[in-house]
């Protein structure tokens, strides 16, 4: 009878280790499950705010595109603008010279523009005059035309006299308009020009 209580308490002994194993083992898995859950959730948290940056990224990028795109399109805009202002109706540039304004407009008193010689508005900055022709000598010197506007003839004289060599020669055409000048007479001014003002 000893030996069988022996042996039961023996039984019962191992089977409390064993279940003091069990339960150590237990603790141990949820230990690693609450572990490997709080992981998951820390993996999770930093997925969305990377995905939440990445986001907040390319849409600061695309506005940025955006916005770099529509001030290309004004400075476009802005340069074409200034090339028309600063071109005159023979496609020449002109400095800026005292009397004219940002955009190299003249700015004299109430002076009309001129326009194209097909425009029903054209309107010069002088009285039509009577056509010259290559036969000076033919030319009717009593039939005297009505003078030119004296401040935009003035403006281009200053013009005329600041400019380079290069733009003198451009506005030789523009002096002749506005004086009448023959054929003749143009030729000899752009000839005597080019042998007195670009030799030097």
């Amino acid at each position: 009878m000893a030996e069988r209580l022996e042996a039961l308490q023996a039984e019962v002994q191992e089977k409390e280790h064993i279940i003091q194993s069990l339960e150590s083992t237990a603790t141990s898995t949820l230990e690693a499950r609450h572990t490997t859950i709080s992981e998951l959730d820390t993996l999770r948290r930093e997925l969305q705010d990377a995905q939440t940056q990445h986001l907040e990224e390319t849409a600061y990028q695309q506005q940025t595109i955006r916005n770099l795109k529509k001030k290309m399109v004004d400075l476009k805009r802005t340069l074409s603008k200034h090339v028309r202002a600063s071109t005159n109706q023979n496609g020449v540039n002109y400095p800026d010279l005292p009397g004219t304004d940002s955009a190299g407009s003249l700015n004299y008193p109430a002076s009309p523009q001129m326009r194209g010689p097909n425009d029903d508005t054209y309107s010069p900055v002088y009285k039509p005059q009577t056509p010259r022709h290559d036969n000076d000598d033919q030319i009717d010197r009593t039939a005297t035309p009505d003078a030119p506007d004296v401040m935009y003839l003035k403006n281009v004289i200053l013009k005329f006299l600041t400019a380079r060599s290069v733009e003198r020669k451009q506005l030789v055409p523009v002096l002749a308009t506005i004086l009448n000048f023959s054929a003749n007479e143009s030729q000899l001014a752009r000839s005597s020009l080019e042998k007195k003002w670009f030799s030097t």
